[in-house]
């Protein structure tokens, strides 16, 4: 073989890896995501005042009875605290995102001045 056929060769072979080690990292974002969102809404949808969580203090029940745990009681109370019912919609976006991301999708952006300035005005 000549070496221009090698060469040819080593690159469609290295851009075929290429290809399946993103397909890998896309299929795992994928799964990664949508299970953090149904855990999430596992949590806010199981979510009681009486559980212990960010907001509550040392003489209320240490009984759990958010079906995510005790870290799900804990992460729904601080983001219904935070967001309020708007909450509920964090596990949607997040499929959202995750169906995005292996669709390709994603739009690429370009950090300046004024789209900064903007996104901070909007923060506030």
């Amino acid at each position: 073989m000549s070496n221009k056929k090698k060469k040819s060769l080593n690159k469609t072979q290295s851009s075929n890896i290429s290809n399946e080690f993103t397909w890998i990292v896309k299929e795992g974002l994928l799964i990664g995501l949508v299970a953090i969102s149904f855990y999430l809404l596992i949590a806010l949808l199981s979510y009681s005042p009486e559980d212990p969580g960010f907001h509550s203090y040392g003489s209320q029940s240490t009984e759990v009875t958010n079906l995510a745990g005790f870290f799900g009681a804990w992460i729904s109370d601080l983001s219904l605290s935070s967001v309020g019912y708007t909450a509920y919609l964090i596990p949607f976006l997040l499929i959202h995102q995750a169906l995005n991301i292996f669709r390709e999708k994603l739009t690429k952006f370009s950090l300046n001045g004024g789209y900064l300035l903007f996104k901070f005005i909007g923060l506030l």
